[in-house]
């Protein structure tokens, strides 16, 4: 269990460095700055961050950067397109499950980000998460999970999604979730980048 907790932590890190520099972009990536970037993985000591980190999940995010999103990271050598799409495994259901009760607990839009060794990174996120950001209607799998309609992207392609448009999911899904919030040029100021 040892490797399978450090495998997902690691993957956590990897997620969160991706999640700055998509969202927060710096000359050469966060991974090689002297600051540390804006998004985060949850520690396990809760306490070694500031309390006001949104995001409280696997992904945490600086308070001053506007992210509409409760990411959850499953890295796990057992998923596949098949099990969620053709025999759905009760793990994928509980994932799913997992990442929405803890969206809906802070009034994020729920993201769930799916790893294995040597695959793609593939993210799951709602039907109405998906028109809200005006992605291609035909292009990405569209599923049902635990009686939802979702769709299924590359992590990769999810953000080439400009971050402005993202700003959609607010007025949707939580009118009061992260007013203000700042991007880009000012956020990298503040943060010395």
């Amino acid at each position: 269990m040892v490797d399978g907790r450090r495998k997902g932590n690691s993957f956590e890190v990897e997620v969160a460095y991706l999640v700055a520099d998509w969202i927060v972009p710096v000359s050469g990536g966060w991974k090689g700055q002297g600051a540390p970037p804006p998004f985060r993985r949850r520690p396990a000591d809760k306490d070694s961050l500031p309390s006001d980190w949104v995001g409280g999940r696997d992904i945490m995010h600086h308070p001053r950067v506007w992210f509409p999103f409760s990411v959850e990271c499953k890295n796990d050598e057992d998923w596949s397109i098949d099990t969620l799409f053709m025999r759905p495994r009760r793990s994928n259901v509980l994932w799913w499950e997992q990442c929405c009760h803890q969206a809906c607990d802070i009034g994020l839009v729920p993201l769930l980000i799916l790893g294995k060794s040597r695959a793609e990174s593939m993210t799951v996120l709602s039907e109405r998460a998906y028109a809200a950001m005006g992605l291609d209607v035909d292009r990405y799998v569209r599923f049902s999970l635990g009686g939802e309609t979702l769709r299924l992207l590359p992590l990769e392609d999810l953000m080439l999604v400009a971050p402005k448009t993202l700003r959609r999911l607010t007025s949707m899904f939580s009118p009061n979730a992260q007013t203000g919030g700042e991007t880009g040029g000012s956020l990298r100021a503040r943060l010395g980048v």
